[in-house]
């Protein structure tokens, strides 16, 4: 559910559902990727019961648009966003100047090769650069994009997604979650695991056995 109570939200997902949810913009739900709408009906018993409809208009996990618009503030981001003309699917809301110019070519395709909670792997085939826009929160604190293995920069899209310009041709394309956090981790318990290997040898090279066995060292 993407209005569901979570203790973790962020900051800028509570925004989105604040300024847009309440004004029932259901364009936020389709680029969500939000495939199904829960409400209420009565059967025939004359109960209410619970039932699922298909959302029409949902956008794929991943997709290229045809142009984009710069935002300089939040009142302007929003203000789009609500909009009657913005259609997610076409235009993409950035923060900044894209690095390159770009438009979505026709018969272009764009598939999920694998998804999981720390990587994201996707296939692009485009004859000329393009915006791919991806239906995942965006957190540069720790998530990073790679083309054929390049990191490349991402931008904040929508106020809540993420994209990146990809050059024409195929593409290998990889979101990964990299925290400085887990790196520094990985190391200090890499080093304890050093040190204490080390501190086994010492001890069994001090150990009485060892001595009497192949003398003293």
């Amino acid at each position: 559910a993407v209005t569901g109570y979570s203790p973790a939200k962020l900051m800028i997902y509570q925004e989105v559902i604040e300024s847009c949810f309440a004004k029932g913009n259901r364009k936020i739900f389709n680029m969500l990727n939000v495939k199904y709408y829960l409400g209420k009906q009565k059967a025939p018993d004359g109960n209410e019961v619970v039932v699922a409809q298909l959302n029409p208009d949902v956008l794929p996990r991943a997709w290229l648009v045809d142009t984009s618009v710069v935002s300089t503030s939040k009142a302007q981001t929003f203000g789009i966003l609500n909009s009657d003309q913005w259609q997610p699917a076409r235009t993409a809301i950035l923060e900044k100047e894209p690095s390159s110019r770009f438009t979505k070519p026709a018969g272009s395709t764009v598939s999920i090769a694998h998804y999981a909670s720390s990587e994201i792997s996707i296939k692009t085939t485009n004859s000329v650069t393009s915006l791919l826009v991806l239906s995942e929160i965006y957190y540069p604190a720790g998530w990073n994009a790679y083309i054929d293995g390049k990191q490349t920069e991402v931008y904040k899209t929508n106020y809540l997604l993420r994209s990146i310009i990809v050059p024409s041709g195929e593409h290998a394309i990889q979101f990964k979650f990299e925290p400085a956090s887990y790196e520094k981790g990985a190391a200090i318990s890499q080093g304890a695991w050093i040190l204490t290997g080390l501190m086994l040898v010492i001890g069994l090279i001090r150990h009485p056995w060892v001595k009497e066995r192949f003398g003293k060292m």
